[in-house]
């Protein structure tokens, strides 16, 4: 007879110790659980994660061609007070490297972005109306 688990049930020996739990497609032994709650609970580090304070979308390379638009990050919304807005990042813009990396559709910025850390300094090159524009834009701290 097949036993039905959902993710996150425990599985008991006959003798009553929690053996592992079961994530929905394999168990998960107490040993491995053990030593992950030990890291954890043992090495306590402040989780801390880049804050920049804009959206964005991929100006992909059709896109560029078709809208005479570099191919980049399209600033769609600075929020005030953010470390972008205090970079001087507007709407409109289009981030086209960060840190000497072009953004395109296959570099994108979200994974430029999520290897900073807080108080990371970046150096944004931005087209604006047809001009180019060295902005740097120092990450803040996602609270």
């Amino acid at each position: 007879a097949a036993i039905s688990l959902a993710p996150g049930e425990a599985l008991v020996s006959t003798n009553g110790n929690i053996v592992g739990i079961w994530n929905g497609a394999q168990i998960i032994s107490s040993d491995v659980l053990k030593h992950g709650m030990n890291l954890f609970f043992n090495n306590p580090q402040k989780i801390q994660r880049p804050n920049f304070g804009f959206s964005y979308s991929i100006i992909t390379q059709t896109d560029s061609k078709l809208g005479g638009l570099p191919e980049g990050a399209l600033i769609k919304e600075v929020d005030a007070n953010s470390p972008a807005h205090a970079s001087g990042l507007i709407g409109g813009d289009v981030i086209t490297t960060v840190n000497g990396q072009d953004v395109k559709e296959t570099s994108s910025l979200e994974e430029i972005l999520e290897t900073q850390k807080p108080q990371s300094q970046l150096a944004l090159t931005v087209m604006r109306k047809g001009q180019s524009l060295n902005l740097n834009l120092i990450a803040g701290e996602l609270k």
